[in-house]
């Protein structure tokens, strides 16, 4: 092949690339704004999981195969498919489908409505089609969950996802649509849908009294997260030591600020005391957040940090109603960069409309005053909001094949640095910071053991509980996440350590400025971390 023609030849095979993962994961396509496959579902048969891993090591072969291309971009992008396809096929023997039943839980409706960028009309037609789809999807479920496999704590945490989603469809998915006629069309096709999940609720119940599976995801596999679909030259034994050491040196830092605060070292007593000065009420919650947003968004234009595209937003709203009991804390919808003037939303994690006087006061607890500054960083600016904005034109290769440890590693690293550029106001403030950080430092400890088989769950809720001061339920919920979803809980801290370290190199070597380093690196995508090295020229 001659040179000229490898950068045609490279372009296709990604075009071809990209069309397939849209049909074998028309959710996440729907979710991006890409209209095409918003009546299908994907394949979830055994034979359609083992498609997929055959489809991979398909698309392995032709990327490794094609031309090397002129273009940096281009490289980075062959690269980018190879690193996701190598760590996806080299876990691939553990079958997740066979283990836990959240994969049968994404009928795909939600996707189809958050960001009412469609029609209506085409927008019911496209969930209906989908509803139709619930039952087969069911039947999958139950063919293919298995009690050698699945671990009990896992089908139950799964448990609660499936009635979940009958509840969202029987309560909620309504309340998208403003057409009388159409929301009873759509309210009609919800029936057969939420019964099936009822359905697979009470399969579920039956086999976790015989399951007796493992949720220990291996070494081995670890480390290929790691080395093949991050990009990173370290294992999961050196991850989990990073963790201790990054939460011992936290642990003395927040000792010397809650002795600022309040004349004892004790910072779990401090943060304690700090949780009971919040808000009056959810409204005054939502201020809070508006607030808070609008002063980080002013901070880092004056501080000149990121240069942000002139047409971006982010919205700060209630969390939706079918958010409010599931989740507890702050949150973000990115915008869907395929439909136009779609904008990111901030999610304040406002109560159900039937919680008590004391599930509201635990929910201001969790958002207390303290916390909001760097809650606020995280999710929206220098965070995650204003990541996406900074990447709503990148490839649609690129936005179907995002890296976890890029993003919250990303908004992480967003907490530290507005504390190093003077943001947080108190020390108050900055203990918030703190604290939000040495979660995610014990977060890697655990969720390591776990999955090396070196912690029981009973034994990672202990820890979260005693080095964090989780309350009880919540440490032991925190555990039977991470037991259920290998390698996210150690997500933020990764990626934020790897790319505080990507910035030291920048500024050191006077490649430019802290706002260049944040352009150059927000604006490469949510590659994996080694690879977002590669894209800036840190070779």
């Amino acid at each position: 092949m001659s040179a000229s023609s490898a950068p045609l030849a490279f372009a296709v095979l990604v075009d071809q690339f990209v069309r397939e993962q849209c049909q074998l994961d028309p959710i996440t396509s729907s979710f991006l704004g890409l209209r095409d496959w918003d009546r299908v579902v994907p394949d979830t048969s055994a034979a359609g999981w083992r498609h997929r891993d055959d489809r991979r090591r398909f698309w392995i072969r032709a990327f490794e195969a094609v031309d090397a291309t002129p273009s940096t971009a281009d490289r980075i992008d062959r690269e980018l498919v190879l690193a996701r396809l190598g760590a996806e096929m080299a876990n691939a023997n553990f079958e997740s489908w066979r283990r836990a039943p959240e994969p049968y839980c994404r009928d795909g409706v939600f996707e189809i409505f958050v960001h009412r960028g469609r029609p209506e009309p085409e927008a019911v037609a496209a969930a209906i089609a989908r509803l139709a789809h619930v039952p087969q999807t069911v039947a999958d479920a139950k063919a293919n969950l298995t009690a050698d496999l699945a671990h009990p704590v896992i089908l139950t945490r799964g448990l609660g996802t499936v009635k979940g989603a009958a509840e969202f469809l029987r309560t909620e998915v309504g309340s998208f649509v403003s057409d009388p006629a159409l929301r009873a069309q759509l309210e009609t096709a919800v029936a057969p849908a939420a019964a099936a999940y009822d359905d697979l609720a009470a399969h579920i119940r039956t086999l976790t009294v015989i399951a007796h599976g493992s949720y220990a995801f291996g070494e081995q596999r670890y480390d290929t997260l790691l080395r093949v679909g991050e990009q990173l030259g370290f294992t999961v034994q050196s991850l989990r030591e990073m963790g201790r050491i990054e939460y011992a040196g936290l642990d003395a830092e927040m000792g010397d600020v809650a002795r600022r605060i309040s004349g004892t070292s004790d910072w779990k007593t401090a943060l304690a005391s700090l949780q009971r000065r919040h808000a009056a009420d959810m409204p005054a919650l939502l201020n809070d957040y508006r607030d808070a947003t609008t002063r980080a968004r002013r901070f880092i234009a004056e501080r000149g940090l990121m240069t942000m595209p002139p047409d971006e937003g982010c919205a700060v709203q209630p969390a939706p109603a079918f958010l409010r009991a599931a989740v507890a804390v702050a949150s973000y919808f990115p915008p869907a960069p395929f439909i136009p003037g779609s904008r990111g939303t901030f999610n304040v994690p406002f109560t159900p409309d039937d919680a008590t006087t004391q599930d509201m006061e635990d929910r201001l607890e969790s958002n207390a005053h303290y916390g909001i500054a760097a809650t606020t960083a995280h999710e929206t600016y220098p965070g995650h909001h204003a990541h996406f904005a900074r990447i709503a034109n990148a490839s649609v290769l690129r936005q179907l094949l995002q890296s976890e440890y890029f993003t919250e590693g990303w908004a992480l690293y967003a907490e530290k640095m507005m504390s190093e550029q003077g943001f947080y106001r108190s020390d108050e403030e900055l203990l918030g910071q703190l604290a939000a950080r040495i979660m995610r430092a014990a977060r890697v400890v655990v969720d390591t053991s776990l999955h090396m088989g070196e912690m029981s769950i009973e034994q990672a809720a202990d820890f979260m509980r005693v080095q964090v001061g989780l309350p009880n339920a919540v440490a032991r919920s925190e555990a039977e996440r991470y037991a259920s979803w290998p390698g996210q809980a150690s997500s933020y801290m990764t990626g934020a350590i790897a790319i505080e370290g990507y910035r030291d190199r920048w500024l050191a070597e006077r490649r430019g400025s802290l706002c260049d380093f944040h352009d150059a690196i927000t604006s490469s995508g949510a590659l994996p971390l080694g690879l977002a090295a590669r894209a800036i020229g840190l070779d």
